[in-house]
């Protein structure tokens, strides 16, 4: 879905739009730059929204780490995770790396070793993530990684926009109701609670253990809102 499909969708459910217009230009660009706010203020909250890219990086024989990042080897957003990796030679060989532990590379004695990498570690530092093949590039091979980054702002309404699905239900359904306001929406309340439901459920499924949650269940029929630690059995 590209960014402009969201922005549709978003003023599809505010009614802003018909099934059979075409949006104009201006009002997909206001849209994007409405998302892209929205965009900026989850990041603030820690909501990071996961956005999966592709990369490659020739690498250099006997150099068995690399840095992800701003200014690193690999210049780009830092990743959070590292989804998939392989490597493939001059003849199109590929071969798929095994994901690890930083653990398990600390108990690696020969870590030295070179030959064709099987094995790849990923330690996600600040401001620089560092990634360890092992063993040893013996050549130079062509690294691939399917990295998990959280999405920044988007730069046009046509780019993709790589994340899944409840993430981009939530995005559409938050966008709506940011755009309500500039047209006469009568179930603005409606609106709301679905944005809502839709973000508190991301805040859940997304949250790390021990870490406290805030959520506004209006749109349960909830009164009050509440902070509870996802570990309690409450």
């Amino acid at each position: 879905m590209t960014a402009a499909d969201l922005i549709r969708q978003a003023l599809l459910d505010v009614e802003a739009v018909g099934y059979a217009d075409t949006v104009p230009a201006a009002l997909t660009a206001d849209g994007l730059i409405v998302l892209n706010n929205l965009i900026s203020s989850w990041n603030a909250e820690n909501l990071l929204i996961p956005s999966i890219t592709k990369v490659t990086k020739v690498l250099t024989a006997a150099i068995g780490q690399y840095t992800l990042g701003s200014g690193g080897d690999v210049n780009i957003t830092r990743p959070m995770t590292i989804e998939s990796a392989w490597i493939s030679d001059s003849s199109n060989t590929s071969t798929i790396l095994e994901l690890k532990i930083m653990a398990d590379y600390a108990n690696i004695k020969l870590k030295l070793h070179q030959g064709r990498p099987e094995e790849l570690f990923y330690n996600p530092a600040y401001p620089l993530g560092t990634i360890f093949l092992w063993p040893v590039p013996d050549q130079g091979y062509t690294l691939n990684l399917d990295l998990k980054s959280p999405l920044s702002r988007i730069a046009l309404s046509t780019d993709t926009i790589n994340t899944p699905d409840d993430w981009l239900r939530a995005l559409q359904t938050n966008l709506a109701y940011e755009l309500a306001p500039r047209f006469d929406v009568e179930d603005i309340l409606v609106i709301k609670d679905k944005a809502q439901e839709s973000k508190d459920s991301l805040k859940l499924l997304h949250s790390q253990p021990g870490e406290e949650v805030s959520f506004d269940l209006a749109a349960l029929g909830r009164r009050d809102n509440f902070v509870r630690d996802i570990n309690s059995d409450i």
